[in-house]
Order: structure tokens, then sequence, then C-alpha cells
């Protein structure tokens, strides 16, 4: 059981949104959601190459109170960057959901 003073770092969630234009055309875009309260855990970083160059890549977890709305479709908005959630877990039964995402810089 984890003590909510651990939940100590305020996210955004936010979810794609299509909007479309007047010739026809959609477009994805992302939108805030909702704030949530967040344990922030940095894992390793890494580098990975690209067609245009080398990329530094930061992924963490960041646990939250379970929250069945949320997909791997989504990102988070943290610490000024946009993570793209890569990965959800529940932690016991509907209590708190860790979320894998990524930053790549």
């Amino acid at each position: 059981m984890m003590n909510a003073g651990h939940l100590d770092r305020k996210v955004m969630i936010r979810h794609r949104v299509s909007t479309g234009n007047t010739f026809g055309d959609s477009a994805d875009s992302y939108a805030d959601l909702k704030p949530a309260w967040a344990k922030y855990q940095p894992m390793a970083g890494s580098e990975r190459w690209a067609a245009d160059g080398n990329h530094t890549v930061k992924s963490a977890k960041f646990t939250v109170y379970f929250d069945s709305t949320i997909n791997e479709t989504m990102q988070l908005h943290f610490d000024n960057l946009l993570w793209n959630i890569t990965g959800l877990a529940e932690l016991g039964y509907r209590h708190l959901l860790e979320i894998t995402a990524e930053v790549i810089k």
C-alpha cells in the first residue's frame, strides 16, 4: 500500500483529439484531459539513432491512483516535457496504476 504522500508530483494527462479543416483534412493533436498526482521514478536514459540523427530518450515510471480511462494513446505533461505513454500496469485491484512513459529529445 502506497502512502498518498509519495504522490507528490502533479502531471497533466492529455488525450488525442482529431481536428478538421474546411478542406476535409484532419490532424491529430493532444489536449489536456485531467490533472493527477503522481510518484515520479526516472529510469536509465538511452540514445537512439533515427533517420534525422541521434536522439536522447528519457524514460520514467509514474504511479497514479487507478483510472480506467488512461490508455497508451495518451501523453503526460510533466516537468515542461511531453511524455508518451508506452505501458500500463495495474497495482493492486484498481488501487494504483503504474505508467511507463518516455520523452525523446
